[in-house]
């Protein structure tokens, strides 16, 4: 029973360490990106690189090099390749089943 216990206070004890390591090394430093962002680029800048209206090409070239520099974590990475993944998956079975149908069918994806 005591080395159960000792487990389980070691297992907790792992897990607040990582936590406080995620918040300190991921979040901390998240926000103050968010928060410079937020600050120095108006929601007009935006609308125009990344809105509907706004060249793919352009949109893509500026996603992707700043996606280098602000995505280098996985769970950052992972959620946006899922959902991704998730909006072409719906879009095909849209398609397959037409309009009509489509709206019966869920596509979910696990990770």
């Amino acid at each position: 029973m005591n080395t159960g216990v000792a487990i389980l206070l070691a297992g907790v004890d792992e897990t607040l360490s990582y936590l406080s390591y995620h918040v300190l090394g991921c979040l901390v430093p998240a926000f103050f990106i968010a928060g410079g962002i937020a600050a120095l680029l108006s929601k007009e800048a935006i609308i125009r690189y990344f809105g509907a209206s706004a060249k793919r090409w352009l949109s893509y070239s500026i996603a992707s090099v700043s996606g280098t520099i602000l995505a280098v974590r996985s769970c950052t990475v992972l959620p946006d390749v899922r959902r991704s993944l998730q909006n072409v998956a719906k879009k095909a079975l849209r398609d397959e089943l037409g309009e009509a149908g489509g709206g019966r069918w869920s596509v979910s994806f696990y990770t």
